[in-house]
């Protein structure tokens, strides 16, 4: 998960104010070497280290889910991107 943006003090110095993405990462890309090592063998390791590296950014983007977070932290509204 990688959160950017800040969290904001309200006049009591306490945090309350969101205003954050996030983008949360799953690792499918990560582990394509190992399904295919588990279900083709060493031939289709070999393929899939190959097409990883190819296909590296595009795997990323497609395991990505991006957020918007606003509110408060007692009411945070959180919006999917894609």
């Amino acid at each position: 998960m990688k959160w950017e943006g800040e969290i904001l003090k309200n006049k009591k110095g306490q945090l309350d104010e969101l205003n954050l993405d996030l983008a949360m990462r799953l690792k499918i890309s990560e582990n394509i070497p190992w399904y295919a090592a588990l279900f083709g063998g060493m031939p289709a390791l070999a393929g899939g280290v190959v097409l990883e590296n190819i296909f590296e950014d595009t795997i990323e983007d497609v395991s990505t889910i991006n957020f918007e977070v606003h509110g408060t932290i007692k009411k945070p509204e959180i919006k999917r991107l894609n």
